[in-house]
């Protein structure tokens, strides 16, 4: 998993590939769980995990995003940036 750097709106994916045997994967973000049902967020198990990130903000989803897997995890940080209106 790496760090993401997105424009404001866009989607931003963090993935990892996942052992044979398909552990549950828990997302975090900050430290914080990420709840399957909210919204905001896309997250697909399987041969890998994936944890999408819908309508990236600067202010609300710049973060450290984790996913914890047993008890390892591995972590990456998503940057958003916004847009510059170049005034002439």
């Amino acid at each position: 998993m790496s760090d993401s750097h997105v424009k404001k709106h866009d989607e931003a994916t963090f993935e990892l590939k996942l052992p044979i045997n398909k552990p549950k994967v828990l997302w975090m973000k900050d430290g914080k769980p990420i709840s399957p049902s909210d919204s905001k967020y896309n997250i697909e198990h399987g041969r890998y995990a994936r944890l999408i990130v819908r309508d990236c903000m600067p202010d609300l989803d710049e973060a450290k995003y984790t996913a914890i897997i047993g008890d390892q995890e591995v972590s990456a940080h998503l940057t958003v940036q916004d847009y510059i209106e170049i005034l002439k």
